[in-house]
């Protein structure tokens, strides 16, 4: 069976880690409604999600399409500015916007996919002899599978076929 809910992953993870830093009062984001709509691919594997998140004083709007080609970008959007991260899964650069005016930006020039630092990391704790990431704590990534879960349970089809 392919594994299901595949394709947003990285969505998952920065509508996570942005809504954790947002509430650093509490141990824990508390995801309080996802709506969301979904279409299978003829292998069963998801290759459009759409997904509304309401954290409460937060909100998140995702999409991830292997139908078409989205714009691979990242907006934090917050009530005296805006940042907007270019190709967020592997951002090499994001500006900060103050309504319609970029008053910064920040580039790192580096080469590469992006996904160097992932293997730099693994590796790092590995050859430390760490079971869990400094970076990512498993607390993270167990919140992002009850995500992922979440999400199955309220799409049939993506539930069903696991």
């Amino acid at each position: 069976m392919p594994n299901k809910l595949s394709a947003g992953f990285y969505d998952l993870l920065l509508s996570d880690r942005a809504s954790e830093a947002l509430d650093s009062s509490s141990s824990k984001t508390r995801l309080l409604d996802i709506a969301e709509s979904a279409r299978l691919a003829e292998n069963g594997v998801d290759d459009h999600v759409s997904m509304l998140w309401d954290f409460g004083t937060a909100h998140a709007s995702l999409a991830t399409s292997y139908r078409c080609k989205l714009p691979n970008e990242a907006s934090i959007i917050g009530t005296e500015g805006t940042i907007r991260i270019p190709d967020f899964w592997r951002a090499r650069e994001c500006s900060l916007f103050h309504r319609d005016e970029r008053i910064d930006h920040f580039s790192d020039g580096r080469a590469g996919s992006g996904f160097e630092f992932e293997i730099e990391a693994v590796s790092d704790d590995i050859g430390a002899g760490r079971l869990s990431s400094a970076i990512v704590p498993l607390q993270n990534s167990l919140r992002v599978q009850t995500f992922m879960d979440r999400i199955r349970s309220e799409f049939p089809a993506l539930h069903n076929s696991l």
